[in-house]
């Protein structure tokens, strides 16, 4: 695995015996160290950049970039370094700053400190044990170096179950945390540790910050969108994007080229039309003259016993994405290419909410004006609805509103003897100090879905990986935009196809519908059928009262009675069945 980093702390004095442990891991482990004092000992690997706070006090882990030029904070010179610096021990670095990065400090009055960025792709974990703070990017190391083994806390993965791709910080093994992202925790005293969050997005959704012109709404997201790419991806290097022949990968693509970023594409297809997005792939390299490899999922190769990433303490990996995970890797070890590029969060950051929330949000701040029925018509095109049926249903939701935390619950082939499932415990960042519009909400709601959904790649434990569109300037901008200004044209996501419309072929920036795998999926799910109901009829989930196996068998009898609705949630149960299995603690007669 690449990517690495492990942090050991106290607010007295790391123990030596501990010390001593520390050093053997890293050496087993292929970690060097980057900082020690007394109170804080950090090891990372070489795929992390790691640079010196310049008081001495500890180290930031990963990238972080100037918010005003395109360009990494380190490096130019030594004030700069100065500058984060200060701005870290100010307490406003991610207002001057912006990456994916996490700073490790020990301060002079003895708190330990562990910052994360917003929408960091580096993972930090940790445990408190006898008085002694450890953070780990993945709970291998973290559990190596506290000496526990894995232990599978099951009240916590029914809560995944429900809200899934929420995440929370408690995770789903006992005494394991998250630091989330836009986080950060206090260590001061043994067992006290106060955990806080940097970063609010509801600041940029409030009425005097707005962006209300949809030029300027344009002009700016574009210059975000060239801005973030042309900071995350240096010149100088070859990077292999994912490229589904979509909005957000095909803007990625264009962003790329009009940097002058030498960017290799790769796209998967399946069998039928649905999974076949070739053209509009083939269009866009051919338009930006990029090279373009096409993969094609063999159905029958996922393992769906595997967990790809079942070092990480929650299930984040997705059965169906092995196959093109393994395709995208080949593919680009075969040119050299070290780092891959994803367009993972564009429906969030671009407010594709597929719902009555800008209608709403409309007639909240306009009132039921020509404005309200302009955009109940414009969000029933782009969604292909009844604009009477939206505009009623845009009329309840504005007038009820939409609390931010009210997220929908999932319970489907879940026990009905599971705790009531009203609310998320602890949702991402801070609660809004006004009432934000419901449509906003939604936007927000999106976003918490994105930070999650990074984790899904088995590709990251092998090369960096970059995800341009979840850059926090290009995404505190399109927080400031209204959701009405995002659909226009029968289009969602319409300031973002007019900000990137000149670079691409226009039956790619304006298209209306997508394909996906879903056929590929379905295939999966037929051809498995039988290991499927096995697996979830009589594993760890069902032995640990999790799921209503009578539902699961009816669903599973035979090809003819599961629905293709239920598919994704099947696959998902069959996911986090196999992440369980993983774990070398755990047998199948060990569940409660």
């Amino acid at each position: 695995m690449i990517g690495r980093f492990l942090a050991v702390s106290s607010p007295t004095q790391v123990p030596c015996a501990l010390d001593l442990h520390l050093d053997e891991i890293a050496h087993q482990s292929g970690l060097s160290v980057t900082h020690r004092d007394e109170r804080l000992v950090v090891y990372s690997d070489s795929g992390l950049e790691i640079n010196h706070l310049t008081d001495g006090t500890g180290v930031v882990v990963g990238d972080v970039f100037c918010r005003h030029v395109p360009s990494r904070a380190f490096g130019k010179n030594i004030d700069e370094g100065a500058r984060v610096t200060a701005a870290y021990r100010g307490g406003h670095l991610n207002n001057e700053y912006w990456g994916s990065y996490i700073v490790l400090a020990s301060l002079p009055n003895g708190v330990i400190t562990c910052e994360r960025s917003p929408f960091c792709s580096i993972n930090a974990y940790y445990i408190v044990e006898g008085g002694v703070l450890v953070v780990a990017s993945d709970t291998r190391l973290l559990l190596e170096m506290a000496r526990r083994p894995p232990s599978i806390n099951w009240e916590s993965v029914a809560r995944h179950l429900i809200w899934d791709n929420l995440s929370m910080s408690s995770t789903c093994l006992s005494g394991v945390s998250e630091i989330r992202c836009g986080e950060s925790i206090k260590f001061e005293a043994p067992r006290a540790l106060e955990a806080s969050f940097h970063w609010d997005p509801w600041k940029f959704t409030n009425p005097d910050v707005l962006i209300t012109d949809p030029d300027e709404a344009m002009e700016l997201v574009r210059r975000e969108i060239l801005r973030c790419i042309g900071a995350q991806m240096p010149r100088g290097r070859f990077y292999a994007l994912d490229l589904s022949g979509g909005l957000d990968s095909s803007i990625i693509a264009a962003g790329s080229a009009t940097a002058g970023r030498e960017i290799h594409a790769i796209t998967m297809f399946s069998e039928g039309n649905d999974g076949d997005e070739r053209n509009f792939a083939r269009s866009v390299a051919s338009h930006l003259h990029i090279s373009l490899d096409e993969g094609a999922p063999d159905h029958r190769r996922p393992d769906l016993l595997h967990s790809a990433r079942p070092h990480l303490p929650r299930p984040h990996s997705r059965s169906f994405v092995q196959e093109t995970d393994r395709i995208s890797l080949e593919m680009a070890t075969d040119r050299s290419i070290d780092t891959f590029v994803n367009g993972q969060g564009g429906d969030a950051v671009f407010c594709h909410l597929q719902s009555s929330g800008p209608a709403a949000d409309t007639l909240r701040a306009k009132g039921p004006s020509p404005n309200f029925a302009r955009t109940v018509f414009e969000v029933a095109r782009a969604n292909q609805c009844n604009a009477w049926d939206l505009g009623w249903k845009a009329i309840r939701k504005g007038w009820k509103g939409k609390h931010h935390a009210n997220w929908r619950a999932n319970d489907a082939f879940l026990s009905k003897d599971l705790p009531s499932n009203e609310s998320p415990p602890g949702l991402p960042w801070p609660p809004p100090k006004n009432r934000p519009l419901p449509g906003k909400v939604e936007h927000v709601h999106g976003l918490y879905n994105s930070c999650y959904n990074m984790n899904g790649y088995r590709r990251s434990d092998l090369m960096k990986g970059i995800f341009p569109l979840l850059s926090q300037p290009l995404v505190e901008t399109c927080l400031r935009i209204p959701t009405w200004l995002w659909v226009g044209r029968g289009r969602s996501r319409y300031i973002a196809r007019r900000a990137m419309e000149r670079d691409l072929p226009a039956k790619v920036a304006w298209r209306i519908s997508k394909g996906g795998l879903g056929q590929f999926q379905l295939q999966m799910l037929r051809e498995r059928r039988v290991l499927i109901r096995e697996m979830l009829m009589d594993g760890l989930l069902s032995g640990a009262g999790i799921l209503d196996r009578s539902m699961i068998e009816q669903q599973l009898k035979d090809d003819l009675t599961f629905g293709v609705n239920d598919m994704g949630r099947i696959l998902r149960l069959c996911d986090v069945e196999a992440w369980c299995r993983a774990s070398p603690q755990v047998t199948l007669n060990t569940a409660p």
